[in-house]
This record gives structure tokens, C-alpha cells and sequence, in this order.
């Protein structure tokens, strides 16, 4: 019982929304061939995909196959349930923010050119054109937000390397801070072994907490930028262990040992690992919040 309660809360919401919504698409694809006469092979292949994604809790992927799914459903609708799909796929691509602004562009033009949207003024297409229109339209809306998701699960894999790097240092710095603060101020620790170590740890934390903190926000930058970007997270270590050595050396050779004071080495040591920022800046998303300037409007190249 208690594995059961642990499981559950453990349990990804996203593969509950995803299972329902495979079956509200397995519902529909069952009503929808029934009243078109056709087989709906390819929707229902996209359909078992998208189930066995989710079954080894790979919901992005799941996603991809579902939204396929409905792209190849919609090649079966009806008059009726098209006007439907076209109308408010409209209403949904006005919304601001919703799409960028070339997809939602995009499709707002094949939309127009199905006939069913007002303001349509020319001879009204066959259900098949219509069909590919709309079709066409729904295939835009749907990758423009699977990218969104795409980037979501590039920010969190990123997320979690920072930590699976920061949380051990955090620990060993901890436990060398508490262990020898009694000796903070004798010149033989100032000088030594262990303040070089802590210095260095303390500058790798730094960069850590510094590139931690960036990624709380999800930037429109193209996706294999990004991924080039967040590539480059190793690149921080060696970074932010430059810094903190290179404040205990400019420490000890500027001034006496009995002159120098250890948290105030340490802090700096730290602050210096935010050093990250000036070397990995390849792009705005790189930028610090304060850095950033103003963004453009949405231009989804992906």
C-alpha cells in the first residue's frame, strides 16, 4: 500500500493527460471511419505509437505520434466536422502568443482558402482540398507547440545535469566549511592545502548557480541553438575552478596571510565562479536577465 500512495505521487501528470487523450483519438478514429467508409490504417499506426511511447513514459514523443494521428484523421472528416476543426483552429491561432508569428501566419492563410472562414469571396474547393488545408494548417499548430515542449525538455535534462554536478560539490564544501571554520584565521590554513580546495569548489559552485539560475527561463531561441548552448553546461566547471583559484592566488600574492580574511576569500572565490556568463555568450539566451535586451517577435525557425 504505501509503494502504491508513493507511486502515485510520484506518478508524471502528463502520461494520465496523454492516456486520455489517446483514447478520446481512438473514440473519435472508430466513429470517424465508421461514417467515411475508410480504413484510417495511418492515423491508427500514429495512434499505437503514440501508446507505446507512453508506455516507456516518453510523452513527448507521445505527443509527436498523437498529434500525426489527428493530422491524418482530419483526411477523413467530414463537411460538417471540418467547418468545426477549420473554425475554431482560427480562433486558436489568433490567440496572442500561441503560435509565432510566421506558423500562425501560415496558417491563417490556408485556413482562409478552405472557404469556410468569413470574408471568403472566390469559388469554395472540393472536401478533399479543403480536407489538405485544413489538414495542412493543424500540422503548423501542432509543431509550433511540440517545439515549446521540446525546449521544456531540453531546459529540464539541463536542469538536472546542473544539479547532478552542483548538489555533490554543495555537500563537500559544506562539510569542509564546517570542519575547519575554527581554523578560518590561522595563517597556516589561509596558505595551505584546504583554502585552495574550497576556493576552487566554491568558484565551480558559483558557476553552477549562475547557470542554474538562467535556466529557470525558457528562452525562443531555435532548438538546435539551444542544444549547442546547453551543451557547452561542462564547460562551466572548469570555468567557475579558474575563478575561485584565480582569487586565492590574487589573495596571496597582493597581501600577508595574516591580512587576509578567509569568509571574505571565499565569498569572492564564489562570487567570481559567476564568471561563466562573460565566456558562454554566444547568444541572448546566454544573457543574464538583466543583460538580455528586449526579445524580438516570435521567429520559430525549428
Amino acid at each position: 500500500m504505501p509503494f502504491r500512495v508513493a507511486a502515485k505521487v510520484w506518478q508524471d501528470p502528463r502520461l494520465a493527460w496523454l492516456r486520455a487523450e489517446i483514447l478520446d483519438l481512438e473514440d473519435e478514429l472508430s466513429s470517424v471511419v465508421k461514417h467515411a467508409d475508410a480504413d484510417g490504417d495511418l492515423a491508427g499506426r500514429y495512434i499505437q505509437q503514440a501508446r507505446a511511447a507512453c508506455d516507456r513514459h516518453d510523452v513527448n514523443s507521445g505527443w509527436t505520434h498523437l498529434y500525426r494521428a489527428r493530422q491524418e484523421l482530419v483526411l477523413l472528416y467530414d463537411e460538417d466536422r471540418l467547418l468545426i476543426t477549420a473554425q475554431s483552429l482560427a480562433q486558436e491561432i489568433e490567440d496572442p502568443g500561441r503560435l509565432v508569428t510566421w506558423r500562425a501566419e501560415a496558417a491563417r492563410r490556408l485556413l482562409a482558402r478552405t472557404g469556410f472562414l468569413p470574408g471568403f469571396d472566390g469559388p469554395a474547393p472540393g472536401l478533399e482540398t479543403r480536407r489538405k488545408f485544413v489538414a495542412e494548417a493543424l500540422k503548423l499548430r501542432n509543431d509550433g507547440i511540440s517545439n515549446d515542449y521540446w525546449r521544456l525538455a531540453i531546459v529540464r535534462h539541463y536542469q538536472t545535469l546542473l544539479i547532478v554536478i552542483g548538489a555533490p560539490i554543495l555537500v563537500v564544501v559544506v562539510v569542509m566549511i564546517s570542519s575547519a571554520a575554527s581554523g578560518f584565521l590561522r595563517e597556516s590554513w589561509i596558505t595551505g592545502r584546504a583554502s585552495c580546495v574550497l576556493a576552487v569548489l566554491l568558484g565551480i559552485l558559483g558557476a553552477v548557480t549562475s547557470a542554474a539560475q538562467r535556466s529557470t527561463r525558457i528562452h525562443r531561441e531555435r532548438v538546435t541553438v539551444q542544444l549547442g548552448s546547453f551543451t557547452s553546461s561542462f564547460s562551466r566547471i572548469p570555468i567557475g575552478a579558474v575563478a575561485g583559484l584565480t582569487i586565492w592566488l590574487f589573495s596571496i600574492a597582493t597581501a600577508s596571510a595574516a591580512g587576509i580574511n578567509s569568509p571574505n576569500l571565499l565569498l569572492a572565490a564564489f562570487g567570481a565562479g559567476f564568471a561563466e556568463r562573460l565566456v558562454v555568450q554566444g547568444n541572448d539566451g546566454e544573457r543574464s536577465g538583466a543583460e538580455a535586451p528586449a526579445p524580438p517577435p516570435r521567429a520559430d525557425g525549428t
